[in-house]
C-alpha cells in the first residue's frame, strides 16, 4: 500500500475484513458444496457505504489487498461503466503493491495466476450480448472466462467480486444476474456505494441470491474531520410573489450577496494572518445583449481575469 490510509479508513477495512475471515473459515470447512454456498451467502456479502471523497474504493483496495494475503482469491472488480475500466486498473496499480492488474481480454491462463490478480471488467463486457462473446469464447493463447473461473476453483483459488458502484447497472432477470449466480459463484462480494439506503444495492442482494448483505458505514463527518470533504455549502434560495417577480433582479442580488460573503471571508483571512485571496469570478448572463458581463463594481481576481468569457450562453440567468 503507497498511501497511509486515515484512520477511518483502516477500521471500515478492518470490519469489512472481520466478516470475510468469519465467512473464509466456515467455507474451508463446509462439508459440501451447498454448505460453501450458504457460508457465502450469509457472511461472504458486505456493502461500504460512505460519502462521495471520503475514499471507498481506497477502502475496498486495502481490503482485497489484505485479504489476498491472507486466503488465495482472484478478483473481478467490475465498474459501472467502460469509460471507468482503466481508470480502476490505474489507480489499483499506482496504490495496492499487493495487488495485480491482468488484461481480461488476452491474459485469461490460470497456471501464471497467484493470489490477489485483478481483473478489471464491467457486466456488459461479461454477460452483455455482444462484448461477452470475445470474453467467453476460448481463444488460441487464452480460455473463455468461463472455463478461467472454472480453473482456477480447481487450483484452490477462491473468487472474489467487487461491485464498485455496479450494482446500479445490474438488473434483476438479466443475463447479468444468471452470470454471477451460476457462473461467478463469487466466494465473496464486497460492494461500494455513496448513495445511503441504496435500494439498487438491495435489489442486487435479490436478485443475486445473498441472504444476508453486512453493511459497515463511514459517516461524513468522518471525512470532514479528516479533511477530505468540506463540511457543507450554503445553498439560498430566491423567492417572491408572483406580484413582485417582475421587480427583482434576482441574478444582481445573488452577485451582491455573493461579493458580500467573499470580501467577508477575505477579511477574516487578512485578520488572522493569512496571506491567501479567496478566488471567484463572478459573471453575468445578459440576455437582451446575448453577452457575458460582469458588474462594474464586482472586481475578480487577476487568475479570473485572465480565463477567457464562455461564448455560449448558461443554461440559467447567472454562473458563479
Amino acid at each position: 500500500m503507497l498511501v497511509s490510509p486515515k484512520q477511518y479508513q483502516s477500521a471500515a477495512k478492518e470490519n469489512v475484513l472481520e466478516i470475510f475471515r468469519y465467512a473464509c473459515a466456515q467455507i474451508d470447512g463446509a462439508p459440501d458444496p451447498d454448505s460453501r454456498r450458504a457460508a457465502s451467502a450469509h457472511n461472504g456479502c458486505v456493502l461500504i457505504q460512505a460519502p462521495t471523497g471520503a475514499g471507498k474504493t481506497l477502502i475496498a483496495g486495502l481490503v482485497a489487498e489484505e485479504f489476498s494475503k491472507e486466503t488465495n482469491i482472484v478478483w473481478l472488480w467490475f465498474t459501472p461503466f467502460a469509460g471507468l475500466v482503466e481508470q480502476a486498473r490505474i489507480a489499483i496499480r499506482n496504490h495496492f503493491q499487493g495487488l495485480r492488474v491482468r488484461d481480461i481480454g488476452c491474459d485469461r491462463v490460470a497456471h501464471s495466476t497467484r493470489s490477489g490478480d485483478v481483473f478489471v471488467t464491467t457486466w456488459a463486457a461479461v454477460a452483455g450480448k455482444k462484448d461477452a462473446k470475445r470474453l467467453r469464447r476460448d481463444g488460441d493463447l487464452s480460455v473463455s472466462l468461463d472455463h478461467l473461473l472454472g480453473q482456477l476453483r480447481q487450483r484452490g483459488f477462491k473468487i472474489g467480486v467487487l461491485v464498485d458502484e455496479a450494482h446500479h447497472t445490474f438488473t434483476a432477470g438479466t443475463e447479468s444476474v444468471r452470470y454471477y449466480r451460476e457462473v461467478v459463484q463469487p466466494d465473496f462480494t464486497l460492494m461500494i456505494t455513496a448513495t445511503p439506503d441504496d435500494q439498487d444495492a438491495e435489489s442486487f442482494r435479490k436478485a443475486s441470491g445473498i441472504a444476508v448483505m453486512h453493511r459497515v458505514t463511514v459517516s461524513r463527518l468522518d471525512a470532514v474531520e479528516a479533511r477530505l470533504i468540506k463540511g457543507g455549502i450554503k445553498s439560498v434560495a430566491y423567492l417572491a410573489g408572483d406580484q413582485h417577480r417582475e421587480l427583482i433582479d434576482f441574478g444582481l442580488a445573488a452577485l451582491d450577496d455573493g461579493v458580500r460573503v467573499h470580501s467577508a471571508i477575505k477579511a477574516r483571512l487578512a485578520a488572522d494572518g493569512i496571506d491567501l485571496v479567496p478566488l471567484s469570478c463572478w459573471c453575468r448572463w445578459h440576455p437582451p445583449t446575448r453577452a457575458w458581463t460582469r458588474p462594474g463594481r464586482i472586481s475578480c481576481p487577476s487568475a479570473s481575469r485572465r480565463r477567457p468569457l464562455p461564448s455560449t450562453p448558461p443554461t440559467s440567468p447567472m454562473t458563479t
